[in-house]
């Protein structure tokens, strides 16, 4: 049998690397955490599979890490170039930390705007658990105007790949670099700085906190941050025609 690598499975043990290896350890950590949702394993060890450190996360430089997310400059352009009917898929990614399929989902009955939240139902969320993101005014000041009484808050297909292919095909039109899963890899990297608090980004994010230690911190700084926050609808949007 042959793997994803092109190396040949003998049904005796040889050591992997590349693509194989994170795909091997990913399966054992999911097999793990399952376990201990189950209480099949202490909850509060480690297994070793969780102890080895991926090779891309090995082998790479803070630059590499940099380039896997938007400056606040870039993502203004984004903003203000986008169509408006897209806007909320960067928005909920880039300031909520929202899965792609999941915001494919979600509805505006999701968002409480009493309580300046957004429900990820168990049914909607990758994981299957519910979760619940706290909206920052800057979320609130670019989210609200769009609002609607009910309906899907993003454009809905019948498929996922299609939403994907369908924002893509839009966000080419803008002169930005094009990152993949930069949405949400930029939030993981700005509201990790902010808080400072692996655990609670891990929660919004519906991710764990060991891979957001590895992937994210210390990326960015007070200046980056402030700049970030300062990413704010303006008077007059310079384009926003439809799709």
């Amino acid at each position: 049998m042959r793997t994803s690598a092109g190396t040949v499975y003998t049904g005796k043990y040889t050591r992997t690397k590349g693509r194989d290896r994170k795909n091997y350890r990913t399966a054992f950590c999911t097999i793990f955490s399952f376990a201990r949702d189950r209480r099949y394993l202490p909850r509060d060890v480690r297994t070793e599979a969780e102890y080895i450190r991926e090779p891309a996360v090995q082998n790479r430089t803070a630059d590499d890490v940099r380039r896997k997310f938007y400056t606040a400059k870039e993502l203004q352009k984004i903003l203000d170039e986008l169509p408006r009917k897209w806007l909320p898929v960067p928005l909920l990614g880039c300031f909520a930390g929202i899965r792609m399929s999941e915001i494919h989902r979600l509805t505006w009955q999701d968002v409480s705007w009493r309580a300046k939240r957004i429900e990820v139902e168990a049914g909607r969320a990758k994981t299957g658990r519910r979760r619940y993101i706290m909206m920052s005014d800057q979320l609130v000041k670019w989210l609200k105007p769009l609002a609607q009484e009910s309906g899907f808050i993003a454009p809905h297909y019948s498929h996922d790949a299609t939403f994907n292919a369908e924002y893509g095909r839009v966000r080419d039109g803008i002169k930005v670099r094009k990152i993949h899963n930069g949405h949400r890899d930029s939030f993981a990297t700005y509201r990790l700085w902010e808080l400072k608090n692996e655990a609670q980004v891990a929660y919004e994010m519906g991710n764990s906190p060991r891979k957001l230690h590895d992937n994210y911190a210390g990326l960015v700084d007070d200046i980056e941050l402030k700049a970030w926050k300062k990413v704010l609808p303006r008077s007059k949007q310079p384009n926003k025609k439809a799709a």
